[in-house]
């Protein structure tokens, strides 16, 4: 989008604002860019914008609806719930056991922390089961957006992104490049 030559008067709001007249309340986003018009434009209500920047700026009007904090649709609990399944599978396994859920599962055939792949496996491993709470923090605990506990909401997200950059995507690709294998028979 790039400012044209020709607006529509009227467009006198730039920013984000309440929505003025609106009964829901929602908001009424404001661009500063509007769409190239045409040199010698056939609708009478268009003027030129010399004309127009001295009175409006241009803008677009995109509705909004309001915020309904704190509802979550059924179907991203029940994804995030089998995300915490497979979590808790993972760590307990690792807990009892020493290894991987797929690493027990298989005999130490297939992500077996006991391979020569062991120790970036297991930092992969429980990097990204933390990475994965951070999201449910961001994701799903909305009321943590706002007010006194945005904190929380901030600093989970740069944790949950220094994770990502520094461990779980580096080993992920260190892990994809050395698959470990274990011996079958």
């Amino acid at each position: 989008f790039f400012v044209g030559s020709m607006v529509r008067p009227g467009a006198d709001k730039v920013g984000v604002s309440q929505h003025e007249g609106s009964e829901d309340g929602g908001l009424n986003l404001m661009l500063l860019f509007a769409p190239a018009a045409p040199e010698k434009p056939d609708d009478p209500e268009l003027v030129p914008l010399s004309d127009a920047r001295a009175k409006k700026p241009p803008c677009i009007s995109v509705k909004i609806p309001p915020y309904t904090e704190p509802f979550v649709p059924i179907t991203m609990w029940v994804a995030w719930l089998g995300i915490a399944g497979f979590v808790a599978i993972q760590l307990g396994t690792y807990a009892l056991t020493g290894d991987s859920f797929f690493g027990t599962i298989t005999g130490g055939v297939v992500e077996s922390l006991r391979l020569s792949t062991g120790v970036p496996m297991t930092w992969h491993m429980m990097t990204g089961s933390a990475m994965w709470t951070l999201g449910f923090v961001q994701v799903m605990l909305k009321n943590l957006r706002h007010g006194s506990w945005a904190w929380v909401h901030r600093l989970s997200g740069v944790i949950l992104l220094l994770l990502w950059f520094l461990v779980v995507g580096p080993t992920a690709a260190w892990l994809s490049l050395h698959v470990g294998v274990g011996n079958a028979g």
